[in-house]
Parts: C-alpha cells; structure tokens; sequence
C-alpha cells in the first residue's frame, strides 16, 4: 500500500512541475475538429512538457512500479508458501498487495509506453476501462483496509473469540464483499464515461484517464454522475474511515484498560 502511494504521489509531483514549468510552452497536438460529433479517441496530455527528458521518466516510473510489483509478490509469495503466516491477517494483507498490484498495473505500464513511444492517444474503451479499474482497485483497498482494522479489532477486545469469529469462511466472504463492493460502486462511474459524448475537445489534461478530467471535456449533462460521485464517495471514503477509527479507539481503550489493570494489582500487591 505504501509503495503503491509513493509510486502515485511521484507521478503527480512530477505532473504538476512538469505542467508548471513548461506552462509557456506551445501543444502540438491533433484535436479534436469540434464539430459536434462524439470523439472515439482520447489524447492524454501527460508528461508532453517534458519529452526531452522521456529516459528520465521512464527509469523513474519502472523503478517505481517494479518496486510496488516485488514488494508485493514477496508478501502474496510468503502469505501462500508459509503455514505460519496463514492467520486471518496475513489473508486480508494478502487481498491488500494484490489490490496493490492490481492498482498500479492499471496505469502505470500505460504511462511508461506512452513516454517511450511518445503516443499519447487511447481509445474511448480502453479509457473508460482504465478508469474503471483504477477506481474499482482504489475502492477496495479501502474496505480490505477497514477489514483489516476489524481483525485487529477482534484479536485485542475479543481474544478468546477470535479464531471462532475470524473463521475461514467468514474472512473469504468478508474479502470476496470488499473486492464486490469496490468494483460494484464504481461501474456507474465506467458506464457514464463509455457513454459520455466528447464534442468539444478530446485533449485530457491528466496523466491517466481521471474521472475529473474526463468529466471536464465531456459534452454531455454530468448532474446525475457528480452527485453519484458525491453521495458514493461520502460513503466508501467516510464509512470505511469511520470503522477503521472506531475499531482502534475500542483498540486503545482495552490496551489503557489492561494497563490500568496491571497497575492496580501491583498497587495491592
């Protein structure tokens, strides 16, 4: 997950300086004519400031991404050849690296060959399918990690129950609900996008195809989907935070409360 976060924070920095810097600079690129019908294919931006420095860009963002790829195998390899380490949270850790995989996978192999071959054209399928998956992936990391937040919920207030409760069938059915969840909140987002009409301009200021700014250049009405977006959002942003928060505010509390404990005995003592 963090690996996953550093590769993503890294692309964006050097978007946003690259855009910064060469803000002065002219786009020589084929747009779309404007004429009022529907573009089939997209032209993302990206990093086209800076082509001249592609190399640099690409050892950069294959560094990145092979590092995210390893680091997680490693924890998937470990999790499936180790008995020891077949315990409800190394299961969940498990789903989280091959979300993590999965979620870099989306974009990142995209971005490197469209520096190298310096093509920055994507259909408006292959667009809306990456958009998907990068949000479906982003979704459900954050309910695998609420999942992981009630496991350890479970093992410190509730010790003597935790094998019972955190049963194999139950962590199987808990995981395959977040993977469900995460991809089935964020198919309206796929459908809108796929149907969206592109009329006025098929230049997508971004370096992937972001729902922001595929939004931005779309002609048709996006009511309906910002307030999808809003209320979905409040709800696998917010929800998933709160349980994590409440699961280890009830953490703290039983590890203060043993404590304290500890501490009265050793008084009467």
């Amino acid at each position: 997950m963090y690996n996953n976060c550093s590769a993503y924070i890294l692309l964006n920095t050097f978007y946003y300086i690259s855009n910064s810097l060469g803000a002065a600079e002219k786009i020589h690129i084929n747009e779309h004519d404007g004429n009022g019908t529907c573009a089939n294919v997209l032209f993302i931006l990206g990093f086209h400031y800076y082509c001249r420095h592609k190399h640099l860009f690409i050892t950069l963002f294959s560094v990145a991404y092979l590092q995210v790829i390893l680091a997680n195998m490693l924890i998937v390899t470990l999790g499936c050849s180790c008995r020891q380490l077949q315990k409800p949270m190394f299961f969940f850790l498990m789903n989280l690296s091959v979300a993590d995989i999965c979620f870099s996978s989306v974009t990142m192999p995209w971005i490197i060959t469209s520096i190298l071959l310096n093509n920055r054209t994507i259909s408006l399928r292959a667009c809306a399918m990456q958009m998907y998956g990068f949000l479906a992936f982003t979704s459900s990391e954050f309910l695998l990690l609420s999942a992981m937040a009630y496991d350890r919920y479970i093992a410190i207030c509730d010790p003597l129950h935790y094998y019972l409760t955190m049963n194999k069938r139950f962590c199987v059915s808990f995981a395959a609900s977040c993977w469900l969840l995460g991809f089935a909140d964020t198919f309206p987002h796929a459908w809108f996008i796929f149907k969206a009409c592109y009329c006025g301009s098929n230049r997508l200021n971004h370096f992937f195809c972001d729902l922001t700014a595929l939004l931005k250049i779309s002609c048709s009405d996006t009511y309906s989907i910002e307030r999808i977006t809003y209320v979905e959002g409040a709800f696998l942003g917010f929800g998933p935070f709160l349980l994590t928060v409440t699961s280890y505010i009830f953490i703290i509390n039983t590890i203060l409360t043993i404590h304290s404990i500890k501490l009265l005995k050793g008084l009467y003592q």
